[in-house]
């Protein structure tokens, strides 16, 4: 679709620490830079609580420069009227690089940053790439994370729309979504792709000594039965309902259960929880950890918690925790209409799909779990995960697109 050795500018919205640069946007710049490209320009919004010191800029740099990419970094501020004078700074700052590097595409993950990046496209007339296309506004409207009055809302929904008529190429995080946007939005996108949210399947493998060591560590016994979680709490996520299945959990395998949550969750808030649903906090283990010790956490674990919220948005993403714990072999309790995600576990038999947020529905999701984990050697069970994993989201999907938007 498009010719190779071109200059590159990647908008994203998150920094460079943050979990969605290192998993999911660095290997996919890794493999565009494979297929052949002068230089790409990776832009981030730094947060201040994970701001880098001068030495990690300094690593960071070097690092990214061995593959001709090269990170041009922003602080981020919460949207308000602040926010928008500092993506007018942002704007100024990009709009002079495409001039002076003569940028070819514009590569926008996501649309948050595909915002910004319609609004270049349009001022200096290069052709824009919108990659993991979704419904965001819309997942943010029906989360209740925003209202539908707010302009964080009306102005995303709008530039929603713009991307997916202005757009180049649209690569979505769904294949659902080219008729979403015709239903929703009213545009037919000709130049379409779509890619799950892949993973690096050989990454997650981890050596029992190192799983073992850690175990000891965190204090975990050999009897005991792991529900790792990775997710945010509240948001587009659930909250109470998570402690609530923690609970059942709890009370099913007597004194066996532990919960190995993987966020940084306020620890006030998270006791509050378990006090309100039954659950022993002292069961819930908290570890914020960065990406590349992910693999290493999740191989602790003998199943995992996704606790989307089952909202019609949802349906059009593909979040990429569930392809990490099946990448860690972990059989997976997700919520209804995730993604293909639900449907893949269910087909798959490789974990359980909850229908609805019942005490009753938790407790077969639970049993249906216990019998998985006893029905076989755990080996067995991790290599039949990890082979869906393979075929589902491995890397190599998304190599297959990227050679169709950069290759020859």
């Amino acid at each position: 679709m498009s010719s190779s050795r071109k200059k590159i500018l990647v908008l994203t919205s998150w920094g460079i620490k943050e979990g969605l640069i290192q998993s999911y946007t660095l290997p996919y710049l890794n493999m565009i830079n494979i297929i052949g490209c002068e230089a790409i320009y990776l832009q981030t919004l730094e947060k201040k609580q994970l701001r880098c010191s001068s030495a990690e800029q300094t690593a960071y740099k070097q690092q990214l420069a061995k593959h001709q990419q090269y990170w041009i970094s922003h602080k981020y501020v919460p949207f308000g009227l602040l926010a928008i004078a500092n993506m007018f700074l942002l704007s100024v700052k990009l709009f002079w690089l495409i001039k002076k590097e003569k940028i070819d595409t514009i590569h926008a993950i996501c649309t948050p940053s595909g915002m910004l990046g319609y609004v270049l496209s349009k001022l200096t007339k290069v052709e824009l790439i919108i990659d993991s296309f979704e419904p965001h506004s819309a997942l943010m409207l029906q989360s209740n994370t925003w209202k539908k009055t707010s302009l964080a809302y009306r102005m995303l929904a709008y530039f929603e729309k713009k991307q997916a008529k202005h757009a180049h190429i649209c690569i979505a995080a769904n294949k659902n979504m080219k008729a979403y946007t015709l239903q929703h939005y009213g545009v037919s996108i000709e130049q379409f792709l779509w890619k799950p949210s892949c993973v690096s399947v050989d990454s997650f493998l981890v050596a029992p000594s190192e799983t073992k060591q850690l175990r000891e560590i965190l204090g975990i016994g050999e009897n005991d039965i792991i529900c790792v979680c990775a997710s945010k709490i509240g948001g587009m996520y659930l909250t109470s309902e998570i402690f609530d299945f923690f609970e059942v959990a709890e009370s099913y395998w007597k004194g066996r259960f532990k919960v190995l949550l993987l966020n940084n969750h306020p620890k006030d808030q998270l006791d509050e929880l378990c006090f309100l649903s039954g659950v022993d906090s002292d069961n819930v283990i908290q570890r914020y950890v960065p990406h590349h010790e992910i693999p290493l956490y999740l191989s602790l674990g003998d199943f995992a918690f996704s606790p989307l919220k089952a909202i019609p948005a949802n349906y059009y993403t593909t979040p990429i925790k569930n392809g990490e714990y099946w990448a860690a072999g972990l059989p997976t309790v997700i919520t209804k209409n995730i993604s293909e995600d639900s449907e893949i576990i269910e087909k798959e038999k490789i974990g359980h799909v909850l229908q609805n947020l019942t005490s009753e529905a938790y407790l077969n999701a639970i049993q249906a779990i216990d019998r998985l984990l006893t029905h076989d050697d755990r080996e067995h069970i991790r290599l039949k995960v990890k082979a869906v994993a393979q075929k589902y989201r491995s890397f190599t999907i998304a190599q297959k697109v990227y050679q169709q938007v950069y290759g020859n």
